[in-house]
């Protein structure tokens, strides 16, 4: 940071030596839902939602963001703004309330969170969620890198995704426990609250399982029982609590942000939907699982539960064999796509009117 004449130039660059960008892509990847690798073993996961809720972040507050990188070597994001300097008098912000019990005093030692999953718009969310919790976290893509993380650093309590690449959310836990540092209190997410899945939860050596998707209350109470909680049980609990979706996105994001989301979710989502049905004419559904699984994360953490629960029985029928995808199946995805706007409209936050050119 530099100051000059009661300004403060900041400048915060973020490096990772992960597998790098195509430099081709490299003009769009701030574009929300670019994707980089479309395949089911997926190698790169695409931008998501993140980059571009950065970028216009960036750009409301008069900065900007740039992406230098090289394939192989990783990747540099450079955050630019220019802010007016703090008096000398300013002591700094309030701290930020813990979710301890007893609410009234703040956390000297902000917990740290790491939440494992292969979908950014999750990731996104349940960032918000934590930081106004009051919790610092750490962010992985996979089962792999979750571990790696482990391996350096412990963590007060450990969200992990289930349907990952690379490695999934049952194996990532078991190599973290084998890893030796010390760890937290470890969460399975997941769409499905199978007894299958719950006996993986049990083997693998989670502490409990909560039921996508997350909203603001349940990962508070989350952090109440876990976190600050010191007669942690072993068993596997459920947590499946039912609350207002649309609400807590607003208390978690802000309306015009969750607007923004909204509007990527809609276009995304008829996009991919539209792909389903390219690749059903072409008689080819080979990816139909992939598209599938995306959907239903995006729908479920936006609110749109019951466009989410179908998408999770044709993603698992798609899986296992199981009957074939239809025009008929993804004419009800249409249908309840449409439902879940009509609602959002009955509650003041509906998309956002485009101004044509």
């Amino acid at each position: 940071m530099v100051e000059i004449d009661g300004k403060a130039d900041v400048q915060i660059a973020v490096k990772d030596t992960g597998i790098g960008i195509d430099p081709a892509k490299l003009t769009s990847i701030f574009d929300d839902f670019s994707t980089g690798d479309a395949g089911y073993a997926r190698v790169s996961e695409g931008t998501g939602l993140g980059l571009g809720i950065v970028k216009r972040a960036a750009e409301k507050m008069g900065g900007e963001i740039t992406v230098e990188s090289v394939l192989g070597k990783g990747s540099v994001f450079t955050f630019r703004c220019r802010f007016d300097a703090a008096p000398d008098d300013v002591s700094g912000p309030e701290p930020v309330p813990s979710a301890k019990a007893d609410g009234n005093k703040a956390s000297e030692v902000k917990p740290l969170v790491l939440v494992v999953d292969d979908n950014e718009t999750n990731r996104t969310l349940i960032g918000h969620m934590l930081k106004r919790l009051g919790c610092d976290f750490e962010l992985a893509e996979d089962g792999m890198q979750a571990v790696e993380k482990c391996r350096d650093t412990s963590y007060d309590l450990i969200l992990m995704d289930v349907s990952m690449p690379k490695m999934d959310g049952f194996e990532a836990a078991s190599a973290i426990y084998e890893v030796g540092l010390m760890q937290g209190y470890m969460v399975c997410l997941t769409a499905h609250a199978s007894d299958e899945i719950r006996t993986a939860v049990q083997h693998a050596g989670m502490n409990e399982m909560m039921i996508k998707p997350v909203r603001l209350e349940m990962m508070q109470e989350l952090l109440q029982r876990s976190v600050f909680a010191r007669d942690r049980q072993g068993d596997c609990q459920t947590a499946d609590t039912v609350h207002n979706p649309i609400d807590d996105l607003i208390e978690t994001l802000g309306e015009d942000n969750l607007r923004d989301l909204i509007d990527q979710f809609v276009d995304d989502t008829r996009a991919e939907l539209s792909r389903l049905r390219d690749l059903l004419v072409a008689g080819d559904t080979s990816e139909a699982a992939t598209i599938l699984h995306n959907i239903n994360g995006n729908a479920g953490m936006i609110g749109a539960l019951s466009l989410s629960a179908l998408c999770a029985d044709l993603e698992a029928a798609a899986t296992t064999g199981g009957p074939d995808l239809t025009v008929t199946d993804l004419d009800k995805c249409d249908a309840l796509l449409e439902a879940f706007l009509t609602d959002l409209r009955s509650r003041g936050m509906g998309r956002r009117q485009k101004s044509s050119a």
